[in-house]
């Protein structure tokens, strides 16, 4: 529900209906429009670069030294050779294309061309490569993001080009260098364009799929971790350029402005800015490769240039370049200002100095929030205190202003966390689960971590970041606002370019230190602290002032963008401060005095009493409530790594107490958090046991249960290492015999391998995912009817005999292709187990090995099946695997927080959703006593495919729209067709990897785990009860079901006994067959052709013919030249082909129907059929 109470830190801009012209297409019309006018200028580049003469300018800087200087017309043209020279060497829709390049022409060149082609550009910055770990990273994350079987590579130079031989992950990749010359492997760019056919076929942009459209990977400035990857694509940049023009002169730019800029190109502004010139007409100037502030002046006025972007240090080097060289910038309009704290006299020098007629304020993340003031003046951008927005809202966007863990706006003008939702809000990173990214109302927010708030007239301000927060006795201080402070009342001490940080102390917790770049007097930190304390209060006492050579550095770590990395400047100070205190005498180890001190401290500031009157004596029993207690056990867990309860720490009855609790657990803390979740090397104790802790009679019929089951396979109790209970889905499939109709079946070569090699691969894969040789297994008299265990085992010689047999030698893949359906006849898998078996052969055709599995859905989905197969492939290469996250972590915590308030409210969401249900269950379709049509040797059914064009055409529209609900509300309206009712019920299987659930402040659950990584089966059934409104349009209908959907997913780990025990018996006995019997499933966006494994190639999967009375499962497929398919699997166990063919046929009626004429009621959806 969106905030309209001007009382709270919520706004949002006004409406600006799209679709908007994709970037490509802007430039297209400019190169036609304003063909003869300049569009690109590198004065540090050639005038006749790629044999393009430049156009002249009557200019004394350029008839002195001429320079690169190119038309609309040229630079279009050249963008089109290079598209249709890569387009020939099969780049096209989702290759990844990867530049180390410095600003220049040619990076403008493959910025467009990969855009005309649907490509994704990831530009990393040369200086990277000093960094082979984190330049790795970011390489695997798009890899991740664009798994293409093609990849380009553009390097600057031989040196670049040398390094970058050293990742194999771009060991196919082609490679082009854009000096003059081809090198070695590398093609020169030159070359690259000189080989374009004028025949060769371009696809038609106007096709792609929102992800392949504008599309750049960026990365996160990694401050404080390796850099995160953000997808920029369709409606981003194009909403960017859009929402500026139509928000007037002050925002946007127009045909005959010039931009200067020298932001990286692999920054968001440096492609921000790109973008915007050249799609409106404007001229993109690159007066150096890097910023030097000279020369950027003197291109800056040749060119007449009106705009440009700037932090606060850059600006001051151009005031006092301008000084020394006389020269001053007549045209200038707008200095985009951001990257740092902008005070009242940055502003003032733009406009005085730099003869600007007004600032623009930017704030704005990698990740999306973007905000904005338009061009100002001084008075508009600042307040009375001398603060400086950075504007308000851009159209289509949403702010809020909200407490740190909360979604909740707090009240307008209090400080909080900026949350931001909108179109350039990327939906995540890449690969990697976040807390940052949520789901609100139907939109995808981003909580930026960032301290702001909102006044009185919507306009925003920047106050710090949270991470960088310094706690001094409880209070927040914000590092940038003592900055702001030293700037504004000391502007003489500017050149010291002072930074705080916060310095770890016993008695207050952090207190702020400042660095400084030039070696201060006594006078100078007198005068610092003096300010501060007199500005801001005692509590913001600068501690200490250090000079930046007493830490060895002659700058301040930054980031490849510029950014002072402020966590490691920390770490530095912390170090600084710590060997000095040793040298006089004191200790910061992990001594019996450090702990007490800490200790007390931490006591007397949770309750507010001076450290005087707190000593190991002091009673906890008189020292507050509950919540005390449980703030004193969160900072204690921070401070120690200990987590205790706090049943425990009432237990010590005093400090002293508390204090040797404390000391006991820090000497047996393990380094790994997952230490004790990991299989062990002995059975399980009572106390590993989740469902039986300190309940020796279930204990000990759990042993005596698991013995039994596994005596027949030669394993004992000896034998067991893990011990959990089943997730809820899994237990009840289990149970009606659901699962054991659901394996995983396939056939693998690997390429170039022996059987010796595959098999010791499968192996350590198998050692590396325990779940592969696990059992499962009840006993209602000896357990209880409401537990399933999953038991795992060591795998002993024998053991893996029966896992993993060599079945010699096969002729043909034809061969291997039918053996891996005689396996479903002769080698199945059966309960208790185990649940995988696996056969290794020869293949003399390819001369390679061959892998053909049977894994049973029970302890697999299609998530752990790629990790496990990933697995496989990095031991065939030969690496060392790296452990998943134990999926004993994920079930002990599932069921230790099943009937927490977080999982009861998800369940009473699904028991409310669902409470006409009972109603309905007589028009389940198909009727679960039609009998089966299967016949051996039959297939059980068909593959229907149509053009995904209008669907790429829909999201481009309504980018809120997702492929998958358009194919699940066309299934819905094909069920509501054929049952003729009011109603259609099916399901839908979530992959419940987003987060693990059920998440507290509180829980003990490690920090670092993540559910994308767990080693085991997670689905979810998400049972749909779907009917239409009266008088509803298409739109609504699909935005509704979009909404409902996002609702389903945040609740999708609701427990199913428990959704199942909100309904009458009956209709609780009948949620296993609507769970499975007729299911939508989403299989998501495929590239048509690529293959994410080194080694593996799939050539045949099986599946159980009786598995489904009815499916639908969906994909999008992309073959990379605007000839995108949807792809129905349509199965069913009690229906012949041709009905199957036909349900097919009538879904892709029912979605393109659903996809014209948005506005037109649902309810004639009929007509369809």
């Amino acid at each position: 529900m969106a905030v309209t109470d001007s009382s709270l830190s919520y706004v949002m801009g006004r409406e600006l209906p799209g679709p908007w012209k994709s970037c490509i297409q802007r430039l297209e019309e400019c190169a036609s429009k304003y063909a003869n006018e300049t569009a690109v200028v590198c004065a540090h580049q050639p005038q006749d670069l790629f044999d393009i003469k430049s156009q002249p300018l009557d200019s004394t800087e350029y008839t002195k030294s001429p320079y690169l200087r190119w038309t609309y017309r040229e630079f279009y043209a050249l963008v089109e050779r290079l598209a249709r020279a890569l387009a020939a060497t099969g780049v096209g829709q989702g290759t990844p294309v990867f530049t180390f390049l410095p600003n220049g022409a040619e990076f403008l060149v493959i910025l467009f061309a990969s855009m005309r082609l649907g490509s994704s550009l990831v530009p990393i910055n040369v200086r990277n490569l000093t960094n082979t770990q984190e330049v790795t990273h970011m390489i695997k994350t798009a890899f991740l993001e664009c798994p293409s079987k093609e990849a380009v590579i553009f390097a600057d130079s031989p040196e670049t080009a040398a390094k970058l031989e050293e990742f194999k992950q771009l060991a196919n990749a082609q490679r082009v260098i854009t000096s003059t010359e081809n090198w070695q492997q590398w093609t020169a760019f030159v070359t690259v364009l000189q080989n374009f056919k004028v025949e060769q076929p371009l696809p038609d942009y106007r096709n792609f799929m929102p992800t392949d459209t504008d599309s750049v990977i960026l990365f996160t400035s990694g401050t404080t971790s390796l850099p995160k990857g953000c997808h920029w694509h369709y409606p981003s940049l194009a909403f960017f350029i859009h929402s500026r023009e139509q928000l007037g002169d002050k925002f946007g730019a127009k045909n005959g402005d010039a931009f200067a800029a020298f932001a990286p190109n692999n920054h968001a502004m440096g492609c921000f800015l790109v973008v915007m010139a050249l799609g409106t007409g404007s001229c993109q100037v690159y007066p150096t490769a890097y910023f030097e502030p000279t020369t950027f002046l003197k291109i800056a006025q040749a060119e007449r240039c009106t705009h440009t972007i700037a932090v606060p240090t850059m600006v001051y080097a151009m005031v006092l370049a301008k000084a020394t060289q006389k020269l001053k910038l007549d045209h200038l309009k707008t200095v985009l200002l951001g990257g740092a704290a902008v005070t009242p006299e940055v502003l003032r020098l733009c406009e005085t100095e730099l003869g600007a007629d007004g600032c623009e304020v930017a704030y704005g993340m990698t990740e999306g929030p973007i905000v904005f003031s338009g061009r100002c003046s001084v008075e508009e951008l600042t307040n009375a205190n001398g603060e400086t927005s950075c504007g308000t809202v851009l159209p289509e966007t949403r702010v809020k202003i909200c407490a740190p863990g909360s979604h909740e706006p707090v009240p307008r003008g209090e400080v909080g966390e900026l949350h931001s939702m909108g179109p350039t809000v990327c939906a995540g990173y890449i690969g990697k689960d976040s807390e940052e990214y949520y789901d609100e109302d139907g939109f995808r927010w981003c909580a930026s971590g960032d301290m702001a708030r909102i006044d009185e007239h919507g306009r925003v301000f920047i106050v710090g970041r949270y991470k960088e927060m310094i706690i001094r006795g409880g209070e927040n201080i914000s590092p940038v606002a003592v900055e702001t402070v030293i700037g504004q009342q000391l502007p003489h001490l500017r050149d010291l370019t002072t930074q705080i940080v916060g310095a770890a102390d016993v008695i207050a917790g952090e207190v702020p230190v400042a660095v400084v770049a030039q070696k201060p007097d006594t006078e100078t930190i007198k005068e610092i602290k003096d300010t501060v304390v007199a500005t801001m209060g005692r509590i913001y006492a600068i501690d200490d002032v250090i000079y930046l050579g007493d830490l060895g550095l002659q700058d301040f770590p930054r980031t490849l963008a510029g950014k002072v990395q402020r966590m490691r400047l920390k770490e530095l100070v912390q170090k600084y401060r710590k060997q000095n205190e040793q040298q006089n005498g004191f200790t910061n180890g992990c001594t019996d005095s450090r702990l007490t001190d800490e200790l007390l401290s931490v006591w007397a500031r949770i309750v507010g009493a001076s450290l005087s009157d707190i000593t190991l004596d002091t009673s906890l029993e008189d020292m507050g409530d509950s919540i005390t207690m449980m703030r004193a056990k969160d900072r204690l867990f921070k401070m120690t790594g200990v987590d205790l309860t706090v049943r425990e720490m009432l237990d010590s009855k005093t400090l002293g107490g508390l204090l040797r609790i404390l000391e006991d657990r820090i000497s047996s803390i393990a380094a790994d958090p997952t230490e004790g979740f990991k299989p062990m090397n002995n059975p399980p104790t009572i106390d590993h046991m989740v469902h039986a802790v300190d309940d020796e009679e279930i204990f000990e019929a759990t042993r005596r249960v698991i013995t039994e089951a596994l005596e027949p396979h030669g394993l004992q109790w000896e034998d067991v290492r893990d011990v959990m209970p089943a997730l809820d889905f899994t237990e009840v499939a289990a149970k009606k015999g659901i699962f054991s109709q659901f394996t995983l079946k396939g056939a693998m070569l690997a390429r170039n391998k022996s059987v010796k090699a595959l098999r010791a691969a499968v192996v350590k894969a198998v050692a590396n995912n325990p779940m592969q040789s696990s059992f499962i297994l009840w006993d209602d008299a000896a357990l209880g009817d409401d537990l399933a265990l999953q038991v795992t085992v060591d795998l002993k010689p024998d053991f893996i005999e029966k896992l993993i047999e060599d079945k010699g030698s096969l002729k043909t893949v034809a061969e291997l292709k039918q053996l891996t359906h005689d396996m479903m006849q002769v080698q199945g898998t059966e309960y208790p187990g185990p649940l995988f078996r696996a056969w290794v052969v020869h293949v003399e055709e390819t001369q390679c090995a061959a892998l053909i599995h049977n894994i049973e859905h029970t302890v697999t989905d299609a998530t752990f099946g790629s990790l496990f197969w990933e697995d496989i492939d990095i031991a065939l290469s030969g690496n060392a695997l790296k452990p998943h996250v134990p999926y004993k972590l994920y079930c002990d915590h599932f069921y230790n927080m099943r009937t927490s308030p977080a999982a009861r409210a998800a369940t009473k969401y699904h028991v409310q959703r669902l409470k006409d249900l009972p109603k309905h269950r007589a028009h389940f379709f198909p009727p679960l006593d039609k009998p089966m049509l299967l016949e051996d040797g039959k297939p059980d059914g068909c593959i229907h495919t149509f053009s995904a064009s209008s669907l790429n055409a829909l999201m481009r529209k309504h980018p809120h729209l997702k492929p998958s609900l358009v194919l699940k509300a066309a299934t819905s309206l094909l069920l509501l067709h054929t049952t003729n009712h009011s109603h259609a019920i099916f399901s839908h299987w979530d992959s419940s990897r987003d987060k693990f659930p059920f998440i507290t402040k509180y829980s003990t659950l490690p920090a670092n785990v993540h559910a994308s990584d767990v080693g085991g089966q997670l689905i979810n059934p998400i049972l749909d009860l779907i009917s239409l409104h009266p008088g509803e349009s298409k739109l609504a209908f699909l935005s509704r079901l979009q909404e409902e959907q996002l609702l389903q997913s945040k609740h999708a780990a609701a427990p199913l006994k428990e959704i199942m025990r909100g309904f009458d018996a009956e209709t609780a006995g009948l949620f296993p067959h609507y769970s499975t019997e007729c299911v939508y499933n989403w299989l998501g966006t495929n590239i048509k052709g690529t293959n994410a494994y080194e080694n593996l190639d799939f050539v045949e999967a099986v599946n159980r013919r009786d598995v489904h009375r009815f499916y639908n499962g969906a994909s999008l497929v992309r073959d990379g030249r605007g000839n995108d398919s949807v792809v129905l699997q349509i199965k069913g166990s009690v229906f012949t082909i041709e009905e199957m063919e036909e349900f097919g046929r009538k879904i892709e009626r029912v979605a393109e129907w659903l996809m014209g004429d948005l506005e037109r009621p649902v309810e004639g959806f009929g007509e369809c059929f």
